[in-house]
């Protein structure tokens, strides 16, 4: 009996040890982000916010790339996100949910010499800086990039963040989804986010 239990013990021990070297050697382990269940009756509010705020990173390692010099950095990203209710009142009103918020997000930047990066990590979005959670999630941004090229933006664009937010509510807004566009004047994984008329936070809440 003793025999068969050191036996499932090496055999576990084993399978738990294979099973962290399979994860350890994927350079992109999953991430769970909210879906959307189609059966519901789900509603529709539109965001259009502007920010402004602090880029931060803590440089963690470098290598070389054939494409040359790279480097990885710790970064947190602090932002006021302000409503911006306009004439066309873009910024929709939703039910138990502030029109201003603050967000709050950390994770990991990679970073090329000439500025091209990308930031992935986890985003809070919340009441003001100590209030409490309204939404949670994942929140990518990537630097020296432009999608508006017909309009006259570089496909490398200087000082520019492009990415999104998929995220979930808290508590009592456990009932919503935010998923939305962020574009700005800034650069990663260091910068400064002073420019709210050129920084923008937009798309939609969905809920019942």
């Amino acid at each position: 009996m003793k025999r068969n239990l050191r036996v499932l013990t090496l055999i576990c021990g084993w399978m738990a040890l294979c099973s962290l070297g399979a994860h350890a050697a994927d350079p992109f382990p999953p991430m769970t982000i909210p879906g959307i269940d189609h059966s519901f009756d789900l509603c529709l509010w539109r965001i259009n916010k502007s920010f402004d705020g602090l880029l931060e990173g803590d440089l963690w390692r470098r290598y070389e790339c054939k494409n040359g010099l790279t480097t990885v950095s710790k970064t947190t990203i602090s932002f006021r996100v302000l409503s911006n209710d306009g004439v066309e009142n873009c910024d929709e009103e939703v039910p138990d949910v502030p029109a201003n918020w603050f967000l709050e997000a950390s994770g990991m930047t990679i970073h090329r010499r000439d500025g091209l990066a990308h930031f992935t990590g986890r985003v809070q979005l919340k009441d003001g800086a100590l209030g409490p959670v309204l939404f949670e999630g994942t929140m990518e941004l990537m630097a020296r990039i432009g999608t508006h090229q017909a309009l006259g933006e570089g496909c490398g664009e200087a000082e520019h963040v492009e990415g999104w937010i998929v995220a979930r509510g808290v508590e009592k807004l456990s009932g919503y989804s935010l998923r939305a566009q962020v574009a700005g004047q800034a650069t990663l994984p260091d910068g400064l986010a002073a420019v709210p008329p050129l920084n923008r936070i937009t798309g939609v809440i969905i809920g019942q």
